[in-house]
Formats: C-alpha cells, sequence, structure tokens
C-alpha cells in the first residue's frame, strides 16, 4: 500500500515521517448526533476518550517511539495490554480488519463507556509542535491582562491572597463584602467573583475595577494610601488553570481526610493501601461529586451547606471540553488524577481544548495526505493560505480596533 503523509486534525498541516505527534483516542458520536447541523462544542462528534498520548508518526498512519507517562500506564494497568496493542486494535477495528479483531475489540471495550454497549474509538492525531503552540497561548500568568479573557475575575481566592476577609453576603445577586484585615477605614471590596468594586461605606458610592489587579490595586491606594500585595508573590507568575487544577485536587484531598481522619492518622505516606483506601472510598461515598473528574456536575463543591469552590476561580472541568461526561470514566478515581505525574498531563490538555474552544476548533478525524503534500509547491501554497489568513485578521484589527481583537 505504500507510505503516505496524515493532516492535523484541527491545522490541516502536513504530518511526515518521524515528526512528533499528539495522538487522541476519541469516541465517534456522529451516529447520534447526525441530525446535528450546528455543532457548538468542540466534542460533539468526536470526543477525547482519554488523554493525550506523545509519539511520532511512522508514515503509514500510526504512531512509533510512543513516550511512557503516567496516562499510558494507566491505561495499559486498565486494559492489561501495553498501549500499543491497544492503539493497534482500534486503528485496526477503525480499518474493518477480520472478525477476531471486532471479538477482541468489543471484549476490551465493551461497557467502558455504556454498560453493555461497544463504543466505535477513533484514533486521530495533530503535529505536536501545533499542540505546544495551542498550550503555549493559553499559558499565561493570571496577572497578564491577556491570561484567558478572565483575568478580572476577582473574588474570594484572590482578594484573600491580597488581605482581604470575606464578611456577609450584599443584598445584590451573589455579592459579598470583603474588608482588607487592620484596615478600619470607609471602604470596602464588593465582589460575586467577577469584575469587583471598591465602595464607600459611607456615601454607597461604587468604583468598578473592570481591569483586572492593576486597576484594583491602584484605586485602593488612590481611595486609602495602602498599597496591596500578594501575600504569595509566586501566583504573579501562574496560569490560571494550573491554579484551578492545585484549588481542585486541594479541596478533594481536604474532603476526603476530614471524612477519614481515623485513617489518615495511621497511614504516614500515599501508598498502595492507601490507594486501594481512596478507591474503596470512591465507590461508597458521594461526597466528591459523581460522574468523572472531567464531567460538569463533579464541581459542584457543596459540602455540608457550604459552597467550596472560591467563586472566583472556574472549575477546572470547564477549561477542557463539555460533553465529556460519559467519555472519561478512565478517570473517576481519586489517585488517578490529583498527583504530581497527571498534574502536567492534565494542564496541557486543558490549555489545549480551552484554546481549540476559543479559537472555534473541533475533534476530527485526521485526513490522509499522499507523499506529494510535503513537496514544496504544497508547502508553499500553505504559507499563501496563512499570508491570507494574517491579511483577513489585519483587516479585523484595523476594523474593530486592536484591544477588542488580542
Amino acid at each position: 500500500m505504500g507510505c503516505f503523509n496524515k493532516m492535523g486534525f484541527y491545522s490541516h498541516l502536513p504530518i511526515t515521517y518521524g515528526d512528533d505527534i499528539v495522538m487522541f483516542i476519541c469516541v465517534d458520536n456522529t451516529q447520534t448526533n447526525e441530525r446535528n447541523n450546528c455543532p457548538i462544542y468542540v466534542d460533539e462528534f468526536y470526543a477525547p476518550y482519554c488523554l493525550p498520548i506523545y509519539g511520532k508518526y511512522n508514515d503509514y498512519g500510526f504512531i512509533e517511539d510512543i513516550i511512557k507517562d503516567a496516562n499510558t500506564e494507566l491505561l495499559e494497568s486498565k486494559f492489561g495490554q501495553p498501549i500499543e496493542d491497544i492503539l493497534n486494535l482500534i486503528d485496526n477495528y477503525e480499518n474493518g480488519y477480520p472478525k477476531d479483531i471486532k471479538e477482541r475489540y468489543e471484549d476490551m471495550f465493551k461497557g467502558i463507556i455504556k454498560k453493555d454497549e461497544t463504543p466505535t474509538l477513533i484514533l486521530t492525531m495533530e503535529r505536536k509542535d501545533v499542540f505546544d503552540a495551542m498550550v503555549q497561548l493559553s499559558d499565561k500568568p493570571y496577572f497578564n491582562e491577556d491570561a484567558c479573557n478572565l483575568w478580572h475575575n476577582i473574588g474570594d481566592f484572590w482578594l484573600s491572597k491580597l488581605g482581604f476577609i470575606k464578611k456577609e453576603r450584599l443584598q445584590r445577586y451573589d455579592d459579598f463584602r470583603y474588608d482588607l484585615k487592620g484596615y478600619d477605614g470607609k471602604y470596602y471590596i464588593k465582589s460575586s467573583g467577577h469584575c469587583p468594586c471598591i465602595v464607600n461605606s459611607k456615601t454607597l458610592a461604587e468604583h468598578p475595577c473592570y481591569n483586572g489587579f492593576q486597576e484594583l490595586i491602584k484605586k485602593w491606594k488612590e481611595f486609602t494610601d495602602i498599597d496591596l500585595k500578594l501575600s504569595d508573590e509566586s501566583l504573579k507568575n501562574k496560569s490560571i488553570i494550573d491554579l484551578s487544577f492545585e484549588i481542585t485536587s486541594d479541596i478533594y484531598y481536604a474532603n476526603f481526610k476530614k471524612s477519614n481522619e481515623d485513617i489518615f492518622d495511621k497511614i504516614d505516606t500515599v501508598d498502595e493501601n492507601l490507594k486501594k483506601l481512596i478507591e474503596d472510598y470512591k465507590r461508597t461515598s458521594e461526597k466528591v461529586g459523581k460522574g468523572n473528574f472531567f464531567t460538569e456536575d463533579h464541581y459542584t463543591f457543596i459540602y455540608d451547606g457550604e459552597k467550596k469552590m472560591p467563586n472566583d476561580i472556574i472549575p477546572f472541568n470547564n477549561y477542557c471540553c463539555l460533553l465529556f461526561r460519559g467519555s472519561m470514566q478512565l478517570y473517576d478515581n481519586y489517585y488517578n488524577i490529583f498527583t504530581e505525574d497527571f498534574k502536567e498531563i492534565c494542564c496541557k490538555f486543558a490549555k489545549f481544548n480551552y484554546m481549540l474552544r476559543g479559537l472555534c476548533g473541533k475533534y476530527d478525524v485526521s485526513m490522509y495526505g499522499n507523499q506529494s503534500i510535503s513537496d514544496m509547491f504544497y508547502l508553499n501554497n500553505f504559507e499563501k493560505l496563512i499570508n491570507s489568513y494574517s491579511q483577513v485578521i489585519k483587516n479585523l484589527k484595523n476594523k474593530y480596533g486592536t484591544e477588542e481583537i488580542d
């Protein structure tokens, strides 16, 4: 059959022999959504089943030199097969190979998403340099005004880091009052977790801060002559997605520990026994949410009538895709995710998905391309297309202004 190239599922740029790639196992939802001619979410037709797998393209439509990490280890543990065999089985089934492949496929994957059902899984890929670029675009410090359009969210978490104490709920909407610790002047901050206002308690005059930390700090200094400083300066360099992961992890861990204080008193290290206890706990308790790690209902965080998630930090799953609800059940165990090994993998995945959604991308099959796709003639055509896109963006900037487009 010969050798051939492929195309990145989002970028549609050539993937040639030896290129670094990112492979996704996706659930094919095209049949259930066949009447949907106006898809909104990035994963409506093809939804990731697991975190990405890294390796090199083998010039025959597949991956080789797979990088072994915590995610591939989990896959191998789940299915009792090397990662290469798992991917090969999906690939062969997708390409309609003999009956024994179908039987092995159904034996391995039946019930992994819905009871007694065998999902159709597909393999799709993107160039790793494109994946890395999209991750980097989302990997902006929260203090940066270009941080995922969320730099104006200032409430429970960020105000506490500036020295404010959350007080009573105010009458309007979900606004709360926040007082600066040690300050007894007339000003306080009102916030619902979004753009805060500095309020004069005597006149009730409000001074909104729509432009993030810099404006809040500047106005507070103007009104009170007090310099606000973060209690942890390292927060200035952290991505909001990384912070969301850490806060989610802390909430889960604290809740589990509180519910099992007698167990934690006896165990000094997170060993295999503790992992088993956590898994047993997850099966018998509803307190850490339902579904899997990436599902939307996994982030209510209401225990004993108290909402645990800060009102200015978006739950981690919202940085990924919205329709993962049934597809990523591989990650339903507490210890599978909240480890240092998984943090980087999860956060890169979230950053990629957040940017994919922001750039109107969708998970799709990775198209085949012939070998000539890497010829100079076609590469020059790619360059001309990219230049034309650049011109469109330039015209939009001129029409609407750089600030709105950026």
